[in-house]
């Protein structure tokens, strides 16, 4: 399925929906955006679910310049899952390419939007800047293989937190799993 809406426009936005399933059976979206703010622009967004089921493939536009700093890996792209608002029971499986966020729960700036719990994450990623971050947040798993990225999990303000990561090149920052 081929996604071509305003950057900033988002795909889904669900709102204390219970019971979500999203199959793609080796499925998914291309992504023919191309990302020139820093904001983040979410695909699918989940606001106070629960028992939310995802599985799906995404491929973003690649960057022309994934070491730079400021336009590179982790700083333009889409967030392809976002968690927030005390979304309680998730799960995510998929292939991710080329985003800035593969699952975001909660928020780098904005403590209010986290509260997110039971959530389990197993992605294969590549050119995605955080293949998981999760903002104040409790009983989360991930299970990442990646390649190119700029942080592999970034896990803030996190209570009882796991992670299993194989990761391969790194851009920009020095650090692959910040707990």
């Amino acid at each position: 399925y081929k996604i071509s809406i305003p950057e900033g426009a988002t795909l889904a936005n669900c709102v204390g929906k219970t019971g979500i399933r999203i199959v793609g059976r080796g499925g998914g979206f291309i992504d023919a955006r191309n990302y020139v703010s820093g904001s983040i622009t979410p695909i699918l967004t989940f606001d106070g679910c629960s028992d939310v089921h995802v599985d799906f493939n995404y491929i973003g536009q690649p960057l022309a310049t994934p070491a730079d700093p400021a336009n590179g890996i982790g700083y333009r792209g889409a967030a392809v899952v976002y968690f927030k608002n005390g979304c309680n029971g998730a799960a995510v499986f998929g292939d991710f390419r080329h985003a800035i966020y593969g699952v975001l729960s909660g928020d780098y700036a904005d403590w209010t939007k986290g509260g997110n719990r039971d959530i389990f994450c197993k992605l294969n990623a590549y050119r995605v800047g955080y293949p998981v971050a999760h903002y104040l947040a409790e009983d989360v798993r991930s299970d990442l293989h990646v390649e190119d990225t700029h942080r592999a999990a970034y896990y803030a303000g996190v209570k009882y937190g796991s992670i299993r990561a194989s990761v391969k090149n790194q851009y920009i920052a020095p650090i692959q799993v910040l707990l």
